[in-house]
């Protein structure tokens, strides 16, 4: 399926810094007025990351948003607790031709970041 029009280019003036997500239709739009992808006729609502964070430090300033947070996350761990264990598979040596790293590697490659 050949990628459908994602974005044309508005009038100048009319689209005032588009969310950082975005940044890469950046080349598409160097050379050209359409921006393709595989869902082009996906309707998206565009929201400005400064928008994001000013909500985000509202509901963090809300008394009522951690405890309803935490309850949710704990929720969410006690149920992956009665669901099956996640299948590995080959499928990253099978890709690339190396085994996948293992959590003592990405251990080894971050314990800087612990320290």
């Amino acid at each position: 399926m050949a990628p459908r029009p994602f974005l044309r280019r508005p009038r100048p003036g009319s689209w005032h810094g588009p969310p950082s997500s975005v940044v890469w239709w950046a080349g598409q739009l160097r050379t050209g007025d359409v921006v393709r992808g595989a869902y082009g006729a996906v309707p998206m609502a565009l929201v400005h990351e400064v928008d994001i964070a000013a909500v985000a430090v509202r509901a963090l300033a809300d008394d009522g948003f951690p405890d309803a947070f935490v309850d949710a996350l704990l929720d969410g761990h006690a149920g992956m607790l009665a669901a099956p264990r996640p299948v590995t598979t080959g499928t990253i040596e099978t890709v690339t031709g190396t085994p996948a790293r293992t959590f003592r590697d990405w251990v080894a490659d971050h314990i800087a970041d612990f320290g």
